[in-house]
């Protein structure tokens, strides 16, 4: 059900996100600089549009379908300092816009019963 319940909506519409054209790329050496990673990536010839490091996996965003489906096809396997790359299609993350009514009451709630518990046993004359 595509619409404003659905976390992933944002996924069908016109224009860009990057997270159409994710990828996870595991199995990274232990000790890797952002530097050593792009020039790696430029060497087989990508230019990502954006890298999010994650310890020994990496999610990199594509400009388009086509590269992201030649990276994945050209860097599967492939050995980089010591180690085999995985690379596969990376799940999307939520639309982190995109708040329901419940989700917000019930944060609201919490808000609210927590703050009781914190002032319920002080004087009102403290309270204002």
């Amino acid at each position: 059900m595509a619409g404003e319940t659905d976390p992933y909506a944002y996924l069908n519409r016109e224009g860009f996100t990057s997270e159409k054209f994710k990828v996870e790329i595991s199995n990274l050496p232990k000790y890797l600089g952002m530097g050593q990673f792009k020039k790696f990536l430029a060497k087989e010839g990508f230019v990502p549009h954006k890298i999010k490091p994650m310890g020994r996996f990496a999610y990199v965003c594509f400009k388009d379908d086509m590269e992201k489906e030649k990276a994945i096809e050209k860097l599967n396997g492939v050995m980089f300092r010591g180690s085999k790359l995985e690379v596969k299609i990376a799940k999307p993350m939520k639309d982190p816009l995109n708040i329901t009514p419940l989700s917000f009451s019930i944060a609201f709630s919490f808000s609210m019963s927590s703050l009781k518990q914190t002032y319920a046993n002080l004087p009102i004359g403290l309270i204002l």
